[in-house]
């Protein structure tokens, strides 16, 4: 993993347009890919690595899993160079918002697109790195950021100087999906050659993301429309396209260019995986590339004559936007394990929820690791209490000591909770678990210890939330992992390798709550060019409190697109997308804790919150 994050794998996308209503994409991902083989000759087994890990993890897919939807938090970083908004690079935030509703839109399979079973969606960051409240967009002037003779200003983002550039707006990668809209790419000046690129799971953190040119990035059906287009990057799909890179796909293509001249010359495998092979699909068929259009009366020279019907509509070949509409369910399944496995971060990140109402105090000590440039994959990966997870990095990823206050969970008094913290694979360590019950800012007071675990690689346990403890507000948690060889002396020892993370846990209700001021409210979620806004349903919520099953009626049968089950802090508990015009909707609440939650109900038109109270 410690050389993965040193080699950076890009998919350059280039586009010299042909007509406007016909593309020719060709990629640099091959060149990049043997460009990394010469700087690292091991390089192609640790892409390979990754595909196994990836295809272990689509055969042993819990289908239970099915309905669940991820919702992976996105931050737009705006790489102007002085523009007004609404100006060139410097985009409306409506553009911005077109652009990730389509990208909805073809994730869900609707809207004209075919897309069984994704299970995910995208939403504009809510909250920063820094649980500072956001809307998910960032602008940034970039004049002035010079590497090696290109500058921003002149030749846009380069690969000279993509690092410095990236850097002036970076949002954790583990957590969020980075776009950035920049004016040129490769000095093309915004036109013809590189439309975008992305970066394959596991690269650089420091790159990973998707940088994209601001005329490629939006969705528009009539030129009227006042965004900055061009004509044949209008409909989206260049985004669609790099984000499926970014969850672990290939082209449909993959291995037709063994000679790396960039035509299509020979049929790829099968049943190959990987560069030089295959896209790793089993329901892609191999095929060459196509060459900019939408060519559904041709025939497939490599799977025996079939129409090219079964690959031109694919966002991940390289015919015309207008044809694009599909990813197979092979596509889906390797995307949904790629959530599982390396990007597991945006599975359970928080970037798309509110920010909790309440924070915990400072700490009176903060334990920082006294050697964190180590490679002995040390440090805390996930922290699960209940049906809260956090996943993070090890100590060299992380940097040491992480607050992750603003990742908190619920709890009630006098109730047993199950404890279970991955400390990776590579070294046994211990494991210390402080709570501040009191809220003094310390842990030093009796039962505050709540848990110890020595020599292991999981450490698993119960913690039983004790009654006196204080209610309603945010308490600091604390994890402290080390190598086995030392002795954790309390809640302010610093590790010498290994790590320290704080989270946040509220016991009770707190004393206001984090989505709502009553019952009724509701907030419009529609974008700029959705439905206007209406007043929403009554949905009859029974009974409530409940201890097994709560109902929704939904008496006039509106479009339900999404319910949610929220904990008192804002964290996701149940999800499903899969309720539509259903007169009576049931949820089990026996995965829940006991104690006060949110039910969340959106539909087209607005998002309704409920209290419901779980015995």
């Amino acid at each position: 993993m410690q050389t993965m994050n040193k080699i950076m794998i890009l998919l350059l996308c280039i586009a010299p347009f042909i007509s406007s209503n016909s593309q020719t994409l060709r990629c640099g991902f091959d060149d990049k890919i043997d460009a990394a083989i010469k700087r690292n000759p091991g390089f192609l087994q640790l892409i390979n690595d990754r595909n196994e890990l990836l295809n272990h993890a689509v055969k042993r897919h819990d289908r239970s899993f099915d309905s669940e939807v991820t919702t992976i938090p996105v931050v737009v970083h705006i790489l102007h160079t002085g523009q007004k908004i609404g100006s060139q690079v410097n985009i409306t935030d409506a553009q911005i918002y077109s652009a990730i509703d389509r990208l909805n839109k073809a994730f869900a399979g609707t809207d004209g697109y075919s897309v069984a079973g994704a299970g995910i969606q995208f939403s504009l960051a809510k909250r920063d790195p820094s649980c500072n409240p956001s809307n998910g967009i960032v602008r940034v002037d970039a004049r002035g950021t010079c590497v090696g003779g290109d500058c921003y200003e002149t030749k846009g983002i380069t690969e000279l100087n993509e690092q410095k550039v990236k850097a002036l707006s970076y949002w954790p990668a583990g957590d969020y999906l980075n776009i950035w809209v920049v004016q040129e790419i490769e000095d093309n000046g915004g036109k013809n050659g590189i439309q975008g690129f992305a970066q394959f799971p596991g690269g650089n953190p420091a790159l990973d993301g998707v940088t994209i040119l601001y005329n490629a990035f939006g969705y528009e059906t009539d030129v009227q429309v006042p965004f900055d287009l061009k004509t044949t990057t209008r409909l989206g799909t260049v985004l669609i396209h790099e984000v499926g890179h970014s969850l672990g796909l290939f082209h449909t293509f993959e291995g037709d260019d063994y000679n790396r001249d960039g035509i299509g010359d020979r049929c790829p495998s099968l049943t190959g995986c990987g560069p030089f092979n295959g896209d790793c699909i089993a329901d892609t068929p191999p095929h060459r590339r196509s060459n900019g259009n939408c060519n559904v009366a041709g025939t497939n020279v490599c799977d025996g004559g079939y129409s090219n019907e079964l690959f031109v509509h694919n966002f991940m070949d390289y015919s015309s936007q207008e044809c694009q509409y599909e990813f197979t369910p092979g596509q889906v399944s390797r995307m949904k394990a790629t959530l599982e496995t390396l990007r597991l971060g945006w599975k359970f990140s928080s970037g798309d929820l509110p920010v909790p109402s309440s924070n915990p105090s400072n700490p009176s000590c903060i334990p920082q690791t006294k050697i964190v440039d180590n490679n002995f994959g040390l440090g805390i990966i996930d922290f699960q209490l209940g049906s809260f997870v956090e996943h993070s990095g090890t100590t060299k990823e992380d940097g040491g000591y992480v607050d992750h206050w603003c990742s908190m969970m619920s709890v009630q008094p006098s109730s047993t909770y199950d404890l279970s913290i991955n400390t990776g694979n590579q070294n046994v360590q211990n494991v210390k678990v402080f709570i501040d019950y009191n809220g003094d800012s310390d842990f030093n007071d009796n039962g505050e210890e709540v848990f110890s675990s020595q020599k292991a690689k999981l450490h698993q346990g119960k913690i039983k939330i004790p009654s006196t403890a204080k209610q309603g507000k945010a308490l600091r948690v604390r994890a402290i992992a080390t190598y086995s060889g030392f002795n954790i002396s309390g809640p302010c020892f610093e590790p010498y390798y290994g790590q320290t993370e704080d989270y946040s846990l509220i016991i009770g209700a707190p004393s206001y709550a984090p989505l709502v001021g009553d019952d009724s409210q509701q907030e419009n979620i529609a974008l700029i060019n959705s439905l206007k806004l209406e007043e929403s349903p009554t949905y009859s919520i029974y009974p409530n409190p409940a201890s097994e099953q709560i109902h929704i009626e939904n008496p006039g049968l509106a479009h339900i697109n999404r319910v949610e089950i929220l904990d008192v802090s804002g964290k996701k508990v149940y999800d499903s997308n899969n309720v539509a015009d259903l007169s009576k909707i049931t949820l089990n609440l026996r995965q829940l804790s006991p104690g006060i939650h949110y039910l969340r109900i959106t539909d087209d038109h607005s998002v309704s919150v409920r209290k419901i109270h779980r015995l």
